[in-house]
């Protein structure tokens, strides 16, 4: 499995709250690691699997068997 980070890209509004900044997710596929960002938004809407609002880069790979897809860590802004 791959781990892959997201984030909102540069230029797409930042300045709302309620909404989530950026993930660290466990997937095999971009693809894969962006719809489960998608599966829970905030107020930013369902923007995770638009490349043009939303950068996604695999930054390694897990150690291990586990072949679940899953969110490690979510960047949420609270107001």
């Amino acid at each position: 499995m791959k781990i892959w980070v997201l984030g909102i890209a540069s230029g797409h509004n930042t300045d709302i709250y309620d909404c989530y900044n950026g993930y660290v997710i466990v997937a095999e596929t971009e693809a894969e690691a962006r719809a489960l960002a998608n599966d829970r938004p905030g107020d930013e809407g369902s923007i995770w699997e638009d490349p043009s609002k939303v950068d996604c880069d695999c930054i390694g790979h897990t150690i291990g068997n586990d072949k679940t897809a899953h969110v490690i860590m979510a960047s949420f802004h609270a107001g």
